[in-house]
């Protein structure tokens, strides 16, 4: 059986957001949360694949080939659901 709470979409949503501005605080605004929202997304998603999705220098964020793995499929799932609609 399929386990559909293991990406939650919210989540996804965020990581997308930060992965595209690979900005934290960008990506809040972006996605109309705060940056611990953000965070706390990531970190979810991060426990749940286990795996770092993005490398943490200070303030600078970028991404781990897991997180360019996940970012691509992020497109393509948004493209196919654009396909789909």
């Amino acid at each position: 059986m399929r386990n559909f709470e293991k990406l939650d979409e919210n989540s996804l949503r965020a990581f997308y957001f930060a992965a595209e501005t690979l900005s934290f605080t960008k990506a809040a605004q972006a996605a109309a949360l705060t940056q611990s929202g953000i965070s706390q997304h990531v970190a979810r998603l991060e426990e749940s694949l286990g795996v770092s999705l993005f490398l943490r220098v200070g303030r600078k964020v970028q991404l781990t080939e897991a997180g360019n793995k996940l970012k691509r499929f992020v497109e393509n799932y948004l493209d196919q659901v654009d396909d789909l609609l």
